[in-house]
């Protein structure tokens, strides 16, 4: 954090949490995380609970439970003087060990808080609370402990990256018993730090997307934190974003060692370098460019109908052992009633292309009477958004249905991406699509779909691509290609190339057959 600006004195928000019910303490602390990112209340833990507390901190360090926070996290906990070591508590819904009976007791006054915060999430905070983590014990560093080590480990610097990139709201209880000075800055303006001397049974509550805080013990402390873990809510092509950003010296360290992992990629096998980072080294680096895959969005095949005439999303499917493969059947002389679940899995007569010998392939014969299909049980064009995309009704009316997934797909992804329409507009974002297939001109054809005077833009998968860049004022590449059964395969290679023989752009890789 820059220098702090003022000295403000400590003042608590809530000093009387126990004699509050739990509606008005949930108010009082959303409220507060609301205005202003943060909130000081008293704690209330007994004399005992935290007498014991600090005796198994003691313990636990003797025994050499702590862990040694290296050089490079520290400013992802609350810098190296309060967050010499840190120890994780037992799972909270499994009973105390006696080793953790005091701090568990520290912890059960967190999550009477955190239940507040979890009451008024949605409307004081706009977001869901998905869970809360195990206790964390920080342990100030005292004079017998040496300089902080460098990190090593890079599964240890995966979770560190992941607890500050994380957003939550954080419990923090100062157990005390030396005083501390706590520096809180908001996120969008660090360079406004406001520090606040604290002491024992001092509870912060604050938003980690709002504010980022750090403590200086003056001597012995100890500090017990919980983290309720939050996902935004968010709407189409509307959404904020997941991750926050990381300490500049653990990013570094993360980002040098994938890519000493990718140059190194032969020795690394026979290191001791787990495979799940040896391939998000080689994800992350292309040819020493990095490469971020920031989103994926996916629809996959739902299985048959079920007796009831409804069906089963792929998810559901999978988890009740159903099957999503299905037999092909011939189409429906109607073209109007494709969409009918008594046509699932019409593609192709087969007493005229199945051949049962694989031998016979070139003969415009296949021999698989299986497939899986796309089906959502009715029409896609129904619940399309399609005026956020710049389409007409007269344009959706024969709309490609490849189109409304594509424009669905990439709604998605900015949506997971926490941007919105705004925030890509005029930007160097390219769109390769593998597209393959002419079912509209098909549909066209048997009368499927109205003839108007958009129809020939519609029919085509250029145009398909070009739609979403143009509605997005996008200024990158915009290519639809199509090679059969490898045109989205082809689409992400074509892509990569582009990206390592030009500056680097944004892209959007889309597939749909």
């Amino acid at each position: 954090m820059e220098k702090p600006i003022a000295s403000l004195p400590l003042c608590y928000d809530i000093a009387n949490f126990d004699e509050l019910d739990g509606y008005v303490a949930s108010r009082e602390i959303g409220n507060l995380l609301q205005q202003k990112g943060f909130c000081f209340i008293r704690g209330s833990a007994d004399e005992a609970s935290k007498k014991l507390a600090e005796q198994e901190a003691a313990a636990l360090k003797d025994a050499g439970e702590l862990t040694r926070t290296p050089i490079e996290a520290v400013d992802a906990f609350y810098g190296e003087a309060t967050s010499c070591w840190t120890y994780s508590l037992s799972s909270p819904e499994e009973p105390a060990p006696r080793r953790e009976t005091g701090l568990r007791a520290v912890d059960r006054f967190l999550e009477r808080i955190g239940t507040c915060v979890v009451s008024g999430s949605q409307e004081y905070l706009k977001a869901d609370i998905l869970g809360r983590s195990h206790g964390l014990l920080h342990h100030s560093r005292c004079a017998e402990d040496g300089p902080a080590p460098a990190l090593v480990d890079p599964q240890l610097a995966a979770e560190y990256v992941a607890r500050a990139a994380g957003r939550k709201v954080v419990l923090l209880y100062y157990l005390g018993p030396n005083p501390a000075v706590l520096s809180i800055a908001q996120r969008d303006d660090v360079r406004k730090v406001f520090q606040v001397p604290i002491k024992a049974d001092c509870v912060l509550a604050y938003s980690s997307e709002v504010c980022l805080a750090s403590l200086e013990t003056r001597g012995f402390a100890l500090s017990l934190e919980v983290d309720l873990l939050i996902r935004p809510r968010a709407s189409l092509l509307q959404a904020p974003t997941d991750l926050l950003s990381v300490p500049a010296a653990l990013d570094d360290w993360y980002s040098a060692r994938l890519q000493e992992i990718k140059q190194d990629s032969i020795l690394s096998q026979s290191r001791d370098i787990p495979l799940s980072f040896v391939k998000h080294a080689n994800l992350s680096f292309c040819q020493g460019e990095a490469i971020k895959i920031a989103s994926i969005w996916h629809e996959l095949p739902t299985g048959p109908p079920l007796a009831n005439g409804l069906l089963a999303p792929f998810e559901a499917s999978v988890l009740g052992g159903l099957d999503v493969v299905t037999s092909i059947i011939a189409p429906p002389k109607n073209p109007l009633k494709r969409n009918d679940l008594e046509y699932f899995g019409a593609k192709w007569d087969m007493s005229e292309y199945y051949d049962e010998d694989p031998q016979h392939a070139d003969d415009f014969k296949m021999y698989s009477k299986h497939l899986s299909v796309l089906q959502r049980g009715y029409d896609t064009s129904f619940d399309f958004n399609f005026q956020e995309f710049g389409i007409t009704v007269l344009e959706n009316a024969s709309l490609d249905p490849r189109c409304r997934l594509l424009c669905e797909a990439h709604a998605g992804c900015l949506q997971k991406m926490g941007l919105d329409k705004s925030e890509v507009k005029g930007k160097n974002m390219g769109i390769y699509a593998g597209l393959s297939g002419q079912q509209q001109d098909w549909n066209f054809m048997a009368g499927g779909s109205k003839i108007n005077q958009y129809s020939w833009s519609n029919s085509s998968s250029a145009s398909t691509v070009s739609r979403i860049s143009y509605s997005l004022d996008l200024h990158g590449p915009c290519i639809s290609i199509d090679t059969e059964d490898s045109s989205g395969l082809m689409a992400v290679d074509s892509s990569m190339v582009s990206n390592t023989d030009q500056p680097p752009f944004w892209l959007r890789v889309q597939g749909c057959a």
